[in-house]
């Protein structure tokens, strides 16, 4: 997988199409999800070899992005997490280590969500 892959996780179509856009601009891979299960197809079919995934915690579904954060960190303790919500992130017990992820705050500019990417590549390696 390209070292500059990011697997992008949001509901919201415009929001994911301006994330993709900005991102790939910018050189990096995007895979793209709309779901927490269409992530988890995608981690799977890139052999979880998908070092920075930006997951939406108000994400639809039967999962929502917390778990599926937790399934991602489990799954390879390398990923580098980034979480946005457009409201105040609540993190259940037994996932208060959530609270040390970066978090981007939406909205987001184009120079914040490309700062905070860069930051969570960087320290991938």
């Amino acid at each position: 997988m390209h070292s500059k892959s990011v697997l992008v996780v949001e509901d919201n179509d415009d929001l994911r199409l301006f994330v993709d856009e900005m991102l790939t601009g910018a050189g990096h891979q995007v895979l793209a999800a709309s779901s927490a299960d269409g992530a988890l197809e995608l981690w799977a079919g890139a052999g979880k070899a998908i070092p920075v995934a930006l997951i939406d915690l108000t994400l639809g579904g039967t999962t929502g992005g917390q778990e599926l954060a937790a399934r991602l960190k489990a799954d390879s303790p390398t990923v580098q997490l980034i979480l946005t919500t457009g409201g105040v992130p609540t993190f259940s017990p037994e996932l208060s280590w959530l609270n040390t992820v970066p978090f981007l705050q939406k909205p987001f500019s184009s120079t914040r969500l490309l700062a905070v990417v860069s930051r969570a590549q960087a320290l991938h390696f």
